[in-house]
């Protein structure tokens, strides 16, 4: 991290009134400081400019072309925000198909609905949970790139880490439905940046912090999950200051005793799941029970999901699966197959060399971890609820933050020359443009 020290005059890092304590290891200022100007001049946000047009431009055109009811499970969704905005309370896991997921998209798309509508607004639930969910698929690539300078990154790497959470195809599905995913999604990445920042010893990421603790676990599931590999590393990491970080921890612990301990108490699990208040099993229309083979065979055709584990899940990163969904493609081929193998290969090198650096510079633990952890329990759940409908690679956004961080620090790393600065730019903004024309089929 300390190239990227060195590449930004004006980084968050190299305020020099900060004590060594809060320095990750490497290189010093002096060094760093000396080491100015090899890499692409600090043209801080300008760099954001042409990323955020293109995100507008593909809000814009999929508002224009998408059927709502077309989402996941959109009856069982909308099912919840409506019983939620009608009697000002939460319902049971068992009072509808997705109302075992914790509160906190439905409870705010309600809360935003009200609000706007008493404006004198024209605004359905509808309406009110797909903003939410835009809105937090925006802010998730804000806080990637603040997240990779606050992290002494260089600006190409700030913009690699927007890039990929604006842009990824799949991040393009969640963020336009009436879905939590998103949410889930900035919770995980504001409990990053608050961890971040409060390594450093600024006082506002004990607010951010909280914040995306609370977030992350009233969001999902998988939320909960990566927030209970990332509160461990926080505390580990800031373990001199240990009582303001559990005040700051304290807020989100309480919400989410409220809510799990709810659960424990009427269903015996604080995770109850819809498949067995539901029995699933019984009217999955894609089927129930893994095949011989599925979690060998890679092959991602026109509907993976009934044959191939791994390809189901990937397919969902850059197109949909047995499940057409306008105006994205069904399939993935040609260039887009291309491209999607490439930007896997790089995601999976960036999520190796942060476990390696994180040796080195401990901040960086957290990223790796929280990313990994989410993978792990969508498999999981796939092998304990063996639905094939739930082989959906949309389930892995809730990392989407520190993944994207990852792959903006590895960049960073290697662009501290100018040329190569200016060439990986290009290349972001290259792979920007085409996601943007593949996601509008």
């Amino acid at each position: 991290m300390a190239r990227g020290l060195a590449e930004t005059a004006r980084s968050p890092s190299t305020a020099t009134e900060r004590s060594d304590r809060s320095l990750p290891p490497g290189l010093g200022p002096q060094v760093a400081a000396a080491e100015r100007g090899r890499g692409l001049p600090s043209l801080g946000w300008v760099l954001l400019l042409p990323l955020v047009a293109l995100l507008a431009y593909l809000i814009w055109h999929v508002y224009q072309r998408i059927d709502p009811t077309q989402g996941f499970d959109y009856q069982g969704h909308l099912d919840y925000v409506r019983y939620i905005d009608l009697s000002a309370s939460l319902p049971l896991a068992s009072q509808g198909w997705e109302m075992y997921h914790p509160p906190a998209y439905w409870a705010l798309a309600a809360a935003l609905f009200e609000v706007i509508h008493r404006l004198g607004a024209s605004l359905t639930l509808t309406d009110a949970g797909q903003a939410l969910a835009t809105a937090s698929w925006i802010l998730e690539g804000l806080v990637a790139a603040i997240v990779v300078r606050v992290l002494g990154g260089n600006w190409i790497g700030a913009a690699t880490a927007a890039a990929m959470s604006w842009l990824l195809i799949g991040q393009s599905i969640v963020g336009t439905a009436l879905y939590n995913e998103t949410l889930t999604g900035l919770g995980v990445g504001t409990l990053i940046l608050g961890a971040a920042l409060w390594y450093q010893g600024r006082r506002s990421g004990l607010f951010v912090i909280g914040l995306g603790f609370a977030l992350a676990i009233l969001s999902k599931y998988s939320g909960l999950l990566a927030a209970l590999a990332a509160v461990p590393i926080i505390i580990w990491l800031t373990r001199d200051r240990l009582m303001p970080t559990l005040i700051a921890l304290l807020p989100g612990t309480v919400l989410g005793a409220l809510f799990y301990g709810r659960n424990v108490v009427t269903f015996g699990t604080p995770v109850p799941s819809n498949i067995d208040l539901f029995k699933l099993q019984t009217f999955d229309s894609m089927g129930w029970g893994h095949p011989a083979g599925y979690f060998t065979t890679l092959s991602p055709g026109y509907c993976a999901a009934p044959h191939s584990f791994w390809m189901g899940l990937w397919k969902w990163l850059w197109a949909t699966d047995c499940l057409p969904i306008a105006p994205w493609r069904n399939v993935v081929e040609d260039k887009l197959l291309a491209v999607a193998l490439a930007t896997t290969v790089i995601i999976v090198l960036a999520l190796l060399w942060a476990s390696v650096r994180s040796r080195q510079d401990p901040r960086l633990l957290i990223l790796p971890v929280t990313a990994i952890v989410v993978i792990a329990g969508v498999i999981a759940y796939n092998l304990k609820w063996p639905a094939i409908s739930n082989d959906k690679g949309v389930y892995l956004l809730a990392a989407i933050v520190p993944v994207a961080v990852v792959v903006g620090l590895l960049v960073d790393r290697l662009t501290h020359r100018r040329l190569v600065s200016w060439l990986a730019y290009g290349a972001i903004l290259g792979w920007s443009g085409f996601m943007v024309h593949a996601a509008l089929g």
